[in-house]
């Protein structure tokens, strides 16, 4: 999802589920902030609970639309790297497009 369809999608929830005035763009941030110190230090001791709530429902609402934002994209990757196997990926990828005749320098 690109930064507009991700702050529709924010101005929706907040419009549905905050009685407090939250700004659309300001939650973007915080929940950007919100979702990398989630994966960074795994606690949300420190996080607002309005915004948790926040948190919650917008990552459900991408859960049911089938959308990754950028901040996924990010983890995603970090993810990748993170994966034991990856060098073994990467060898039978680079197999599979030399049989293609495809030229990967690594």
């Amino acid at each position: 999802m690109d930064a507009g369809d991700q702050l529709l999608l924010i101005k929706k929830i907040i419009e549905r589920n905050c009685p407090k005035k939250i700004i659309p763009r300001q939650a973007v941030y915080a929940l950007s902030a919100i979702k990398n110190s989630l994966f960074m230090e795994n606690d949300d001791a420190h996080i607002d609970p309005l915004m948790k709530n926040l948190y919650t429902l917008y990552e459900h609402e991408k859960t049911l639309s089938n959308c990754l934002d950028f901040d996924d994209l990010l983890i995603k990757a970090l993810d990748l790297f993170k994966n034991k196997n990856l060098k073994n990926i990467f060898k039978k990828l680079c197999a599979i497009f030399s049989l293609m005749n495809i030229k990967i320098q690594a």
